[in-house]
Parts: structure tokens; C-alpha cells; sequence
């Protein structure tokens, strides 16, 4: 496969890039378990051990012996520093960020008076406004699932900058309350792999926010702060919640890569269940737009290196289709990528047919505005893998797509903005694909190439 994958699969992961290197920290699965599973035992799917990946090109990693859990890093004059796993506050600090020890520099207490539930997926961070190191986390006033009061009253806590040890610890603060009123144990929604990063001129907070969807762990999802604002100094609870990708990018963190800035996650490992963990996305850049939208494409460097041997496609061969129009189709690799310019003007609907066997489909639908991955059978929508919105002013002007189809794994990225992965049923083999539009959207430009790296 293109994608990467560890021997036992790649849990929450933690990037962090030195001298152009990424740095791939991640959580290693404990077995094929649910996550609800923790309604039968709280420890249940806890991770316990981490793992590290390094590569320069996304293409060739190089796993790094390590048992230690490494979450979000920040680096210090002499060292670089996290917090240790995700139930306790404690720290731990490596020169070189393969060997990890103990660390007496910074000490963080829990607040038990504003969260006497607990917290946990500390997450460091440095605040350059107030020049010091700072740690968010998913706090809980009430939490029913540990027999702490009823239903689940949580939020994105932050602390103030960290002293040194000996020093008072900093006060706690609510960041972002999540609203769980009204609402079961079951339903109640938790910010997880909650990260708090500047890009640009902005603050942002990104979180996955859990129990959302059939995966149980959610897209990430992203609150804007104001431009050359403070963190204290906004408030969060008010802002709007964006949604950056799919829901089939699970706990997904942001990276900076000497000031570019990379969103790593899972593509979960069954594409309609709540397993935990599966393999690792392509390479999605993060930018900023106006506003303070953000908008991600693939890596243009890495699309670069993976283009092997192109095929251009006429255009002007069509077939009416039941009031559509139909591309000549043609044989695919079970392995490809491909390219495709349309001019939707009035249209409503276009689609890439990857597979006619199997009815695999990436469906780019104007009336609600969305680009899809799914199933059709019978020339029908069966089954819908992973979907994502899409403003209406994207289908005013030419829309560019460019489709990766590795396997069992979609990845599509439209008008490098918008990026949508889809793990789907099962893995098709050679076939053949084509290209449909309804007769009034026209198709500029159609390329398809394989990969040139052994997968």
C-alpha cells in the first residue's frame, strides 16, 4: 500500500518535524478493540505503549525503537519536553527525541476543585504571547463513566504558563465547554487529541470530538482565534466549530515543518465500525484563508514523487446515459491516481466510477453541496463511506480533483482546499473506471497515472 502502517496498526498519532525529518510518535493499538468497549471496563482502551516512525519523504520510514507514549513536544534551550501518557501529569524530556526520560523541569497539579472528575490527553504547547510552555487537556466536571456524578460534563481546560519545579503550580481554567446537557453517557460528545497551535497570525484549537460519528472518534474539528490575539484574551466558548476534513480522519494533529504545517491522523481500519486504529493518511498541508478558514491539499512535493507513468484521456468520446453522460471507460490498476478538470457551469453531478465492479464512486453533488465517497449499485447510492461539505461558491468556477485510490483507501482532494479520505468494504483489484457528468457539466482535462513507488 501507499499508505503507511505499523506491524500493529498506528493509534493516535503525535507528528512533530526537526531539520525537515517527521517524527511520527503514535499510540500502539492493543488488538482489533472497540472503543466502547470502555463502557465495560474504563481501562480497557488504554494505550499503554507508543511507537516511533521516521521519514523525510512519506514514502520510506524507518521505525525507531522506543516504549515510550510522546505526545505533543515542545522544545527547550537543552531539551525537548511532553507530557507523559494520558491519565497522568507528569513530564518527560529527551535530547535527541528517541530517548525519553523522567523530567524534574516542570510540574503540573490538577485541579480537582474546577475538574474533579479528572482530565486527560494532556497536550503541550508553547505560548509565545506569554513566553512559556502551556498544556491543555479534556477536563471533566462530571464524569458517570467513572461514577462522578451523572451524564458528562467536560470541556477543553488549559493551564497557565508552567513554572519550574518547587514553584506554585499555575491555575486551571475552563478553555472550551462542550454543552452534554440533556444528554446520556452514551451521546455525550468529548473533545479528544485536543491541540492548541498557532498558524499564521492566529490562535487555533483543534480537537476530535468523540462519539460523532460511526467511528466513535470524529473529524477534526477547529475553533479560529483573532488575528494577533492572545489565547486569554478571547473567548472560546463562543466561537463557531469548522470542520477541517472527513469523518473518516480520526484524531488527527497538526505539525509545524518550518512554517508549513502538516495534519496527520488514522483512516479507521473498518470502514463502517468503531475499531480503534488503522493506518496513516497521505500527507495534508494546512493553510490559512482569508478569514481565518483553513484549507488543506495534498503535499505538492509528495504528489511529485508518487506521479509514475501518466495517461492522458480524450475527452470527446461520450455516451448518453440515462440523461448523463458517460466517459469511455477504461482499465485501472487496483493502485492508482487521477487528475480531472470539470466546468460544472448549471450541473448537478459528477462522479469517478473507480471500480464498476464494486460501484466505487467519488460523487461530487451540487444541490447539497457536498463530495461523497460511496457505493452505487443498481446505478443508486448503497452505502456512503465518508462525505464532506462543500461550499456553494466551489461549484461557481473550474473544480480540480484529484482522486488517490490505494486498495481499500479514497483520498480526494478538490480545488486544493478541500480533502476527503474513505476507507471503504474491501480492497478491489485491476478494473475498470470512468468518468460521469450530467449533460451540462463539461470535462476539461483527464489524466490517470500509477504510482512510482513500490507499495
Amino acid at each position: 500500500m501507499l499508505h503507511y502502517r505499523s506491524p500493529w496498526g498506528i493509534g493516535d498519532v503525535h507528528p512533530y518535524y526537526k531539520d525537515g525529518e517527521l517524527y511520527l510518535f503514535y499510540l500502539r493499538p492493543n488488538g482489533i478493540v472497540r472503543c466502547d468497549a470502555c463502557f465495560e471496563d474504563p481501562q480497557k482502551v488504554v494505550c499503554t505503549y507508543g511507537s516511533l516512525s521516521r521519514t523525510t519523504d512519506y514514502i520510506h520510514w524507518q521505525m525507531v525503537p522506543t516504549d515510550e507514549v510522546v505526545l505533543n513536544i515542545v522544545k527547550g534551550d537543552d531539551f525537548y519536553y511532553c507530557c507523559r501518557g494520558t491519565q497522568a501529569v507528569s513530564f518527560i524530556e529527551s535530547r535527541n527525541l528517541v530517548h525519553w526520560q523522567p523530567s524534574k523541569a516542570f510540574r503540573l497539579k490538577q485541579d480537582a476543585r474546577l475538574f474533579p472528575a479528572g482530565a486527560r490527553d494532556f497536550a503541550c504547547f508553547w505560548d509565545d504571547d506569554l513566553s512559556g510552555m502551556r498544556v491543555t487537556m479534556n477536563a471533566y466536571m462530571t464524569n458517570e463513566h467513572k461514577s462522578i456524578g451523572h451524564g458528562m460534563e467536560c470541556c477543553v481546560g488549559i493551564s497557565g504558563v508552567l513554572n519550574t519545579a518547587g514553584d506554585e503550580t499555575p491555575a486551571q481554567k475552563v478553555l472550551l465547554p462542550i454543552d452534554n446537557s440533556c444528554k446520556d453517557l452514551w451521546h455525550s460528545q468529548e473533545p479528544e487529541c485536543n491541540q492548541m497551535i498557532r498558524i499564521g497570525s492566529r490562535w487555533y484549537l483543534i480537537a476530535s470530538m468523540a462519539r460523532r460519528t460511526v467511528h466513535w472518534v470524529g473529524a477534526p474539528s477547529y475553533w479560529i482565534g483573532e488575528e494577533n490575539t492572545p489565547i486569554d484574551a478571547q473567548n472560546w466558548g463562543a466561537k463557531q466549530e469548522h470542520i477541517l476534513e472527513s469523518e473518516d480522519l480520526c484524531a488527527a494533529q497538526v505539525a509545524d515543518n518550518n512554517g508549513r504545517f502538516y495534519l496527520f491522523g488514522w483512516i479507521p481500519m473498518n470502514y463502517s465500525g468503531q475499531e480503534w486504529g488503522g493506518h496513516l493518511n497521505l500527507p495534508h498541508e494546512v493553510y490559512p484563508l482569508a478569514g481565518g478558514l483553513l484549507g488543506v491539499r495534498l503535499d505538492a512535493d509528495f504528489a511529485k514523487r508518487i506521479k509514475g507513468k501518466t495517461t492522458f484521456h480524450p475527452v470527446d468520446g461520450l455516451i448518453e446515459y440515462n440523461g448523463g453522460v458517460r466517459l469511455q471507460s477504461w482499465p485501472s490498476d487496483p493502485c492508482f491516481g487521477l487528475l480531472l478538470i470539470l466546468k460544472p457551469g448549471s450541473g448537478y453531478t459528477a462522479a469517478v466510477m473507480l471500480d464498476e465492479a464494486t460501484g466505487l464512486t467519488v460523487l461530487l453533488e451540487r444541490p447539497q453541496q457536498r463530495m461523497r465517497v460511496v457505493r452505487v449499485e443498481k446505478e443508486h447510492v448503497a452505502f456512503t463511506y465518508s462525505s464532506l461539505f462543500i461550499p456553494a461558491e466551489e461549484w461557481l468556477n473550474d473544480m480540480n480533483l484529484h482522486v488517490i485510490a490505494d486498495e481499500d483507501i479514497v483520498e480526494a482532494f478538490l480545488n486544493d482546499r478541500y480533502a476527503l479520505c474513505a476507507r471503504v468494504d474491501k480492497p478491489y483489484g485491476p478494473g475498470t473506471t470512468s468518468v460521469w457528468v450530467d449533460g451540462t457539466i463539461r470535462v476539461a482535462a483527464l489524466e490517470t497515472y500509477t504510482f512510482c513507488v513500490k507499495i
